[in-house]
């Protein structure tokens, strides 16, 4: 994916909770002449989503995209891991990648306003 995004001309931000690859893969990126922003943390970490949008908002002035990777499991099955372990891979997948969407911390839609919701009219169509 990061490559068709490359190929298009958008410029992109990683993170990852592992910093050396994330500037590494950052390096890699600007070496072929595109722009990258490297932004490492732990995505289950509540300051981080905030962290995060504004090193994008500093560096690029605006989100066109979000592209949420984030997952891992746990070297087993599921009937042999601990009520921690699941929770963990819930908080990675699901709880902090919703919780953390731009649009619920505050980030204005690209044109300034929240988009508007079309409506359709509601009835039967022989009674409009």
């Amino acid at each position: 994916m990061l490559s068709c995004l490359r190929a298009h001309g958008a410029s992109v931000v990683l993170s990852d909770i592992d910093s050396d690859p994330t500037h590494e893969a950052a390096a890699q990126i600007k070496s072929a002449n595109g722009e990258a922003l490297a932004v490492p943390g732990d995505v289950t970490s509540a300051d981080f989503a905030p962290h995060l949008i504004k090193a994008t908002l500093d560096g690029y002035g605006r989100i066109d995209a979000i592209v949420n990777n984030a997952g891992y499991t746990w070297d087993g099955t599921i009937h042999k891991m601990s009520d921690e372990q699941w929770q963990a891979m819930l908080d990675v997948h699901s709880d902090r990648a919703l919780s953390h969407h731009p649009r619920r911390l505050g980030v204005p839609a690209r044109n300034g306003e929240a988009r508007k919701r079309r409506q359709w009219p509601r009835g039967r169509a022989e009674d409009r």
